[in-house]
């Protein structure tokens, strides 16, 4: 699991020696299980690139959204109003870095959309429901250090719409 608070990981705990805390919002949420219960503090990731800010909407063209294609990490939301957001942005293009491998889902590599079919089923619906095109929109999957250049493209990052299953996402200072 990803997240100690999972009672599948937490009736074990009585065969660990400590409870490791990724976040300051998971530690707090998760002091009471354990006895010797440590913190990572989040790191900050250098700025790679510097970055012009875009104030005018006509420049601003590409938005990422930067998460796994699992449920919780809320995609399906942003698909939901892309289409609202093409009518304010009309050229706007949606890169899509992540995919379900990181939570050990399998993924069919022919598959336009890297994740698992029973979510591929529920992006594929609103794909339709809403009339939106691949054209528009960009799959790369999960990335290695290659990831660095589209976030350096990208005018606009969206990081888990529904803030579910985040104690402090790195990918928010990846992405500035």
């Amino acid at each position: 699991s990803h997240h100690p608070s999972d009672w599948q990981t937490l009736k074990f705990k009585k065969y660990c020696r400590a409870l490791v805390s990724t976040g300051l919002y998971q530690f707090n949420s998760n002091l009471k299980y354990h006895r010797n219960h440590l913190l990572i503090p989040n790191y900050y990731v250098p700025l790679r690139y510097k970055k012009k800010i875009k104030t005018n909407k006509n420049d601003i063209k590409n938005f990422l959204f930067l998460g796994a294609l699992v449920p919780a990490k809320g995609f399906h939301h942003v698909l939901s109003q892309w289409a609202g957001i093409k009518k304010i942005y009309p050229v706007a293009h949606l890169h899509v870095v992540g995919g379900s491998t990181l939570y050990g889902l399998s993924v069919d590599s022919g598959s336009p959309i890297p994740c698992c079919e029973e979510y591929k089923r529920i992006l594929l619906d609103i794909i339709d429901k809403n009339n939106l095109s691949f054209h528009d929109i960009t799959f790369y999957g999960s990335m290695g250090e290659d990831r660095f250049e589209v976030y350096q493209n990208t005018d606009i990052a969206i990081i888990n719409p529904s803030g579910k299953s985040e104690s402090f996402s790195f990918n928010l200072h990846e992405c500035l």
